[in-house]
């Protein structure tokens, strides 16, 4: 789907926008729309930062507050987008982060020539996005065949060795906080097996099936330098149960009974 719309910046006040938590999209919406259209300064605490054109000066307390998550959720949402190359992220002194959007013109500009000689050259741009460019009119024949192979899951196994981060995960599983999560294992010396990861995701959905929050659990594991996760040790840490998940049974291509 291609096209633009034009969506004011005072959405950002506005009472339904602000009404409930944000979902990761409407994070992602928000901090484009938050983003400075021309050079300008804040100051924090005496010192003024300058922020270009399509970065933003938020603190993560900030975005805790207005999009109503942890702070240890802001940091890993905000980690995820940085290994995606989305945002680069630097610290301005001890209370504000300048997030960089990469690429910025992207989602402003109309897509005109005049803008696109405008834009300015200090936005930051990943390598994928100049190969892109470089490449576009070249491989146009090949488009649809790139497309079937990104589409592809990666196997968890490469050229006989497992690899944790090729492990397909259910799709109850927040995937920054569990990317996170195994990383801090792996620094802990922790086996990150394919026996290993099943054994997670049991856990994990053990946790989610009697009502605990799935990044919750994680989070709190990785507070805590956990290596694994037990029931007991969550009910131990006094997290809220929101709602008993029940089992969803479905079948594998043997006519095995599996649950999710």
């Amino acid at each position: 789907m291609s096209g633009w719309i034009k969506l004011h910046r005072q959405i950002q006040d506005d009472a339904l926008w602000l009404s409930e938590p944000f979902t990761k999209s409407q994070a992602w919406i928000d901090l484009i729309l938050g983003a400075n259209h021309k050079s300008n300064f804040i100051d924090v605490r005496g010192f003024m930062i300058k922020i270009e054109r399509g970065q933003v000066g938020w603190s993560e307390m900030t975005m805790a507050k207005r999009w109503m998550w942890s702070r240890g959720k802001v940091k890993r949402y905000l980690d995820f987008l940085v290994e995606i190359e989305r945002i680069t992220v630097q610290r301005a002194g001890q209370y504000k982060n300048v997030i960089s959007i990469c690429n910025y013109c992207k989602y402003q500009d109309d897509g005109t020539t005049n803008d696109t000689a405008n834009s300015t050259t200090n936005e930051p741009r990943t390598n994928h996005e100049q190969d892109h460019e470089r490449y576009t009119n070249k491989n146009d024949k090949n488009g649809k065949n790139d497309k079937k192979k990104e589409n592809t899951p990666a196997p968890p196994s490469v050229n006989g060795k497992y690899k944790w981060q090729n492990h397909e995960i259910p799709p109850w599983m927040p995937r920054a906080a569990w990317m996170v999560w195994i990383e801090q294992r792996t620094k802990l010396k922790a086996v990150n097996s394919e026996r290993a990861i099943n054994g997670l995701i049991n856990k994990l959905n053990d946790c989610r099936e009697i009502g605990y929050d799935t990044e919750e659990v994680i989070d709190i594991a990785i507070q805590r330098g956990w290596k694994s996760i037990e029931v007991d040790w969550v009910a131990n840490a006094k997290l809220k149960k929101k709602q008993t998940i029940k089992p969803t049974v479905m079948y594998d291509e043997h006519g095995r009974e599996i649950q999710i």
